[in-house]
Formats: structure tokens, sequence, C-alpha cells
């Protein structure tokens, strides 16, 4: 069996007991033997590598989540596995056409609003919009021609997909009956709020001696239920913003209003 030299003993026979002794675990040349070290989960080294090209090699490698990734780690130690899975987070999701112009959410992209509405005293509209998890404050929307004389409120409001009233804007008539076309907007009563992913109605609802005229694109006909979703409907005959509303039961509306998240 190799062992080590014994001091005061070996006379012309240490160096050979010694190199006996060491090529147990080493190569001629002082690298390790691949059996010298019995397998460790601890101490395993992994080659790391990008695209078939060597990054380095570790003892760990860490995933981390990046933007809008999701990571699920499930650690199987009977069969000795610890499995990643890599997934888009929709949830975390970034509309890009509406980030470049510094917002959360639109209805659809401001160069594909090629008409406008007329939208008269007392008519509420809905549009049904996808926002990602976030904090929001500000909703707005695109006046191509203003309106004529404040006879109540006017604003911008937020529902559920079922149609329950979140909350709405301060009042926005003064921006609606100032001359040109512009983009408006409003800042929600109830402060900032922290939305979760997932679908919501944009609203808007006018009550001026007549219009404005709010930018949009026109539809076929009335938009069609989409998977059970009723895409655009509107109220008549509204003073301010209802509590709830059904939008299975509201009109079919045959415009898509360009309305704004931020």
């Amino acid at each position: 069996m190799s062992r080590l030299p014994i001091p005061g003993s070996d006379d012309n026979t240490w160096g050979e007991v010694l190199n006996d002794f060491l090529s147990v675990s080493l190569n001629s040349d002082g690298t390790l033997k691949s059996d010298a070290v019995a397998d460790d989960a601890s101490t395993q080294r992994v080659q790391v590598s990008e695209d078939g090209t060597q990054i380095g090699t570790r003892p760990e490698v860490n995933f981390i989540a990046g933007t809008n990734t999701l990571l699920t780690v499930n650690d199987d130690p009977g069969n000795n596995p610890i499995n990643v899975t890599v997934a888009a987070d929709i949830s975390r999701g970034v509309d890009a056409a509406a980030a470049s112009l510094g917002l959360t959410a639109q209805t659809l992209q401001v160069e594909q609003a090629a008409s406008a509405f007329t939208l008269n005293s007392g008519v509420c509209v809905f549009v049904r919009i996808y926002i990602p998890t976030s904090t929001v404050s500000t909703l707005g929307t695109w006046k191509t021609n203003e309106g004529i004389t404040a006879a109540g409120y006017s604003g911008m409001a937020i529902y559920t997909p079922t149609g329950t009233l979140i909350d709405k804007t301060n009042d926005i008539s003064s921006s609606l009956t100032t001359a040109g076309s512009a983009w408006v907007s409003g800042t929600l009563s109830g402060g900032p709020l922290d939305i979760a992913a997932g679908s919501y109605y944009i609203s808007f609802l006018s009550n001026l001696s007549s219009g404005p005229m709010i930018a949009g694109v026109q539809a076929y006909t009335n938009v069609p239920t989409v998977n059970g979703a009723r895409p655009s409907v509107y109220l008549t005959g509204q003073s301010n913003f209802p509590a709830s509303f059904t939008p299975g039961s509201a009109n079919a509306n045959s415009g898509i209003y360009y309305f704004t998240v931020s």
C-alpha cells in the first residue's frame, strides 16, 4: 500500500516511496487523475458555455430571472437533478410601442388611429385593454377637435373586465374645450393605483354641449364579441360614470378609441 516517507527512515528510497504515494492521485505531469476524487455535488465543477463557446468552469451555476422572464425551480433530490424552467412572463410584459411614448399601455398604436369620432353629451364609451403589472396614475386620449361648453363632468375612468368602476380622473372639460388637436389626460382621483396584470376597460365620458372628437379606428361594423369579451361598448344618458355596467348588455360599438394608461 502506498505511504508517505517516514522521517529518519527510508534512506535511499524515500523518493521512490514519495512518488508511489503521489501517483495514486496525480498524473506524471502533476494534473489530478479523473478518478482521484469521488463525485461530490457541492464541489463538482461545471463547464459553462454560450453558443458552444466556453465561458468558464465553476462549481456553481446561478440562474437569474431577466426582464419579462419567469424561473421555476424544482429540486428532485431522489433522482438527483434540479430542474429549472425558463419561460416568458407576460404578466410583466412591456408594450414596446406604448413604452416608446412613455406609456404603460394603449388601446391601439397611435399611428393606427385613422378615424375620429364625435362623442355626444352623456355618451360613455368603454374600450377593453390589457395592462401589465404597473402603477397607474394617468389616463389619456387624443382629442382631434375640441368640444363646446362644459355642461357637467367630463373625464376618463378604469373598470374591471366585469364592469366595476375602479377609479376615475379629475374633470378634464377645460382640456376638451381648448381649440385644436392634442393628447389630453387626467389624473386618477384615488392617486396612483397598483394594477395587477390583466384586462380592464378604459372609459371616456363627455358632458359638453357638443363634441369633442376623439381619435380611433373604425371597424367594418360593430366590433364583435371575441372569446366572450366585448372589446368596445357604450352607454347613453350618463351624467357621471356608473358604479358598474354589464359589458354583455351594453351597446356594441363600431369604433376603437385611442386611450392611454400611464
